[in-house]
């Protein structure tokens, strides 16, 4: 009696795909498994798709408004203010680096996206432009970093 009470409640503790793997096991014998199939398999599948369309999204909207942010206001410091006013002077040449190293990550961030959704939305996994352009976008996230942390220190010390 105790044996089966275990049994009765390990069957009760098991889950719905474990349950049906085995009862699939069972009846139709091992030249059929469930786990090629469907339950176990697409979990998987969306296990990843969830986590690279996350980051494809967060990638995206991060570039997209800082783009928003950024260009308007190069707009004005390197296009408009010198024609509007007489004696403009341009900003200083970090800041044009960092201007330019920023809009060329925006850029990279927004491909990025687009490529990691497209690999999303086709199934395939992240491979060739998809995963050099994400890498790319995080390692000029790591210079932009290193850019702003060499420019404070710049700063600090009179240069």
């Amino acid at each position: 009696m105790p044996q089966e009470k275990l049994t009765h409640t390990k069957a009760r503790s098991m889950s719905a795909i474990a349950w049906l793997q085995q009862l699939c096991d069972r009846r139709l014998g091992s030249a059929y498994n469930l786990r090629n199939m469907c339950p176990s398999s697409l979990k998987e599948r969306a296990g990843w798709r969830w986590g690279i369309a996350g980051l494809a999204g967060l990638i995206g909207t991060i570039s997209l408004c800082l783009l928003v942010m950024t260009v308007p206001r190069m707009f004005a410091d390197y296009v408009l203010f010198p024609l509007v006013k007489d004696a403009y002077i341009y900003p200083e040449w970090r800041y044009r680096i960092f201007d330019t190293v920023l809009f060329a990550w925006c850029v990279d961030g927004l491909i990025a996206g687009v490529l990691l959704s497209r690999s999303v939305t086709v199934g395939a996994r992240v491979t060739g432009w998809a995963r050099r352009t994400t890498e790319l976008y995080f390692i000029g996230f790591a210079i932009l970093l290193a850019g702003v942390m060499l420019g404070v220190w710049l700063r600090s010390h009179g240069i």
